[in-house]
């Protein structure tokens, strides 16, 4: 029998969430016209002073182009054809053709690598807001177990072999948790003792009005809620795949683990979706 990571919870916290249930989420594919009739509901758009882009491995680097041009309205202003961009955007490039400092109304946090996965941390400025995007855990998984670059082997595997299997490297210690980790102030693949993942905190984390998040798998309506929070309109490229997911076939893999982030994220959806729907998305 395949083994699986299951990480004890007290019997509290299994109480707390059993209850929950997913939510279906809608066709994610809806058309841009749509979405701008759901924005148009008025409300005041929230005061931002500093951007905390928490990048989440294998969730949505997207998410960066939406938040980058919205908060460096300079850069549509001195270049409008790049919304309407064949070309991919990308973070690094727009970091570097655009810096913050000539471009940006608000303070960029993290620089000058913006996006290379720095965990929560906690700012004592006023009006710094986090963002980022959630991921079924599996299917993050699956997906960064697909990734493979030198070597051929698993994204940031230990083992260094290019044959393991999924659950073989499901089954890494550092490598479940990622998205639970990281909004706790933890790097993705650090080696965090169980003790310390704490599913109540970071819910509280992402409840709160400084930190928007967004769900992989319902990308129009968290740029849909995106742009009801800050302000602006949805922009074709904001709806573009830039990084499309890689996914090997994992074969009989066992595909029912159980993880903190499993109740992580499933909370994390209910919050969504009880804010697209007030937002109208």
């Amino acid at each position: 029998k395949k083994c699986q990571i299951i990480i004890a919870f007290s019997c509290a916290l299994l109480a707390a969430f059993s209850g929950s249930q997913f939510r279906n989420n809608n066709n994610h594919q809806q058309q841009t016209s749509s979405l701008k009739k759901r924005e148009k509901k008025n409300v005041q758009p929230l005061d931002v002073k500093g951007v905390f882009w928490i990048h989440i491995q294998k969730t949505g680097t997207s998410l960066f182009n939406t938040i980058y041009l919205h908060f460096c309205p300079k850069i549509v202003h001195d270049n409008p054809g790049i919304v309407n961009s064949t070309e991919p955007l990308m973070d690094e490039t727009l970091l570097r053709d655009y810096p913050p400092k000539e471009f940006c109304n608000v303070t960029i946090y993290n620089l000058p690598r913006v996006g290379f996965h720095h965990p929560y941390r906690q700012n004592q400025q006023r009006n710094v807001y986090y963002f980022t995007m959630l991921r079924d855990p599996m299917e993050r998984l699956q997906s960064a177990y697909s990734f493979r670059q030198d070597g051929g082997f698993p994204h940031l595997s230990r083992l260094k072999d290019a044959s393991i299997s999924f659950d073989t490297y499901v089954n890494e210690k550092h490598i479940p948790e990622c998205q639970l980790k990281m909004v706790l102030g933890h790097k993705c693949y650090a080696d965090v003792d169980p003790s310390l993942l704490n599913v109540t905190l970071a819910v509280e984390r992402i409840q709160q009005p400084i930190f928007y998040f967004g769900i992989t798998d319902s990308w129009n309506k968290s740029i849909c809620l995106f742009h009801h929070m800050f302000g602006g309109t949805v922009r074709p490229f904001e709806l573009k795949n830039n990084r499309k997911t890689k996914r090997m076939d994992i074969g009989g893999s066992n595909s029912s683990y159980i993880f903190a982030e499993t109740y992580f994220y499933q909370r994390a959806l209910e919050i969504f979706n009880d804010r697209v729907q007030e937002a109208g998305c």
